[in-house]
């Protein structure tokens, strides 16, 4: 990884290199992309990830995407031309400095936001132009987020919150209520099941 002290934001390299040779546990090894080059502040503006992937399919492939946000009179250029693409079983960081467009980048793959240009597939399908009504779909059957702050419904008990998802899944196979205690048994939260986010 270089640093240009010139310009702080512009870290790491123009194609960034995937390190997953190794496996662990049955899991492929980590792969950390040093992400940059997102803002209107630096001047590498992509990042193309490539690996080999030893067959694996892709979960998730983005191409040339950009968003441009407004502000007042001049547009932010958030992210910037990215490809990305992440195979199943993979574990992937994405880091980069304050502003550098990373969690920009996570709403447009995640499906919470739209991108200005470029493509987005979740498992082979085409999310970039869905209704908002099959995007909550594809994000609760296939998207998993951990924010940085926990986003639960306050009026709501820890074994509810957890519900609520499975409910909307309408999967046969779960009984959300017990799937939403075996959930919370395992994080070792059994104890807490009716408690509020607040208590």
């Amino acid at each position: 990884t270089r640093v240009n002290r010139r310009n702080p934001y512009a870290v790491g390299v123009r194609r960034a290199r995937a390190v997953n040779s190794q496996s662990f546990n049955g899991a492929i090894a980590p792969r950390m992309v040093q992400y940059s080059g997102l803002s209107g502040r630096s001047k590498l503006g992509w990042v193309s990830l490539m690996v080999n992937t030893n067959g694996r399919r892709a979960v998730l492939r983005a191409t040339d995407l950009t968003k441009d946000l407004p502000l007042g009179p001049v547009v932010v250029h958030a992210v910037r031309g990215v490809n990305l693409t992440i195979y199943e079983n993979e574990m992937v960081s994405i880091v980069g400095p304050s502003g550098s467009g990373k969690s920009t980048l996570l709403g447009l793959i995640g499906g919470l936001d739209t991108p200005t240009t470029g493509r987005i597939e979740i498992d082979g399908v085409d999310i970039t132009n869905m209704s908002e009504g099959r995007l909550s779909e594809v994000r609760n059957e296939k998207i998993g987020f951990v924010f940085q702050f926990f986003n639960l419904i306050p009026t709501l008990t820890a074994l509810e919150n957890v519900a609520l998802p499975i409910e909307f899944a309408n999967n046969p196979k779960f009984d959300p209520e017990k799937r939403a205690k075996e959930l919370l048994d395992l994080l070792g939260l059994s104890d807490r099941l009716n408690h509020r986010p607040m208590e």
